[in-house]
């Protein structure tokens, strides 16, 4: 895996996305009211664009463009862990 980068919903996407990813994820955005991030990784080469709610913009094998949804489960909060507390 190759680390990318994040920037927030409503800013241009990198333009090392192919034209069809930045199209799906201003679709995306369209459908979305709630404020959020995108995160960018490369895995076998393929962008992975994941926003913070879940959703996931995606490039099959076979060059497809692929959008899915992973809700977030009540309490699955990563900035809210409690790991730190003490």
């Amino acid at each position: 895996m190759q680390i990318g980068t994040r920037w927030p919903f409503g800013t241009p996407a990198p333009q090392s996305l192919p034209a069809a990813v930045r199209d799906a994820l201003l679709q995306v955005e369209r459908e979305t009211s709630a404020p959020q991030w995108w995160t960018l990784t490369w895995l076998e080469g393929r962008p992975v664009v994941t926003a913070d709610s879940g959703i996931s913009v995606t490039v099959d094998a076979s060059g497809t463009v692929r959008t899915a949804s992973t809700p977030q489960l009540p309490g699955d909060d990563d900035d809210d862990d409690g790991w730190l507390a003490g």
